[in-house]
């Protein structure tokens, strides 16, 4: 009953493996414990506030609202530039943080998040000379601004 030159063992083992692998698929949601899932899973839909997600426009419209000029006129936050345009073209990602580098660390953040954010913070104000600083050695030992002097007036000539 098998067909000619081909692995009729082989074929059945796998047929009878993949039958095997979708009862079990099929039962899995029947059994008591696919539908203690099933109930998790609609909690948790639940609690993510699905009336939320739907009030937000989808991408489409907000993409014809932004290129019709239908926005609403108020100036968007800087989250909000998050969202606006593409990158590529100087908007969305690249916009927003282009804003967020004109805030310093303690506005943006509220205070240093990493060690190295640490190091200058609350010494604005104080400020030091160093000793070894550039100083304008060659103006005041040769720079004239009068001329060159010549040998008249030389000392002990």
């Amino acid at each position: 009953m098998g067909i000619n030159g081909f692995d009729n063992h082989w074929s059945k083992l796998h047929r009878e493996i993949i039958e095997k692998e979708d009862r079990a698929r099929w039962n899995h949601a029947k059994g008591p414990r696919g539908e203690t899932l099933r109930n998790v899973g609609e909690q948790t839909l639940a609690t993510t506030g699905a009336a939320n997600l739907r009030s937000r426009p989808s991408a489409a419209i907000r993409f014809l609202e932004e290129k019709a000029g239908l926005e609403n006129c108020r100036r968007p936050s800087t989250r909000e530039a998050l969202y606006k345009g593409v990158s590529h073209d100087g908007e969305g990602r690249a916009d927003y943080l282009r804003q967020r580098r004109k805030y310093d660390v303690i506005e943006r953040n509220g205070m240093p998040v990493t060690e190295t954010h640490w190091y200058g913070h609350g010494t604005k104000d104080i400020s030091y000379v160093s000793a070894h600083c550039k100083k304008p050695i060659i103006q005041r030992s040769f720079f004239r601004t009068q001329g060159v002097n010549t040998h008249r007036d030389l000392p002990g000539v």
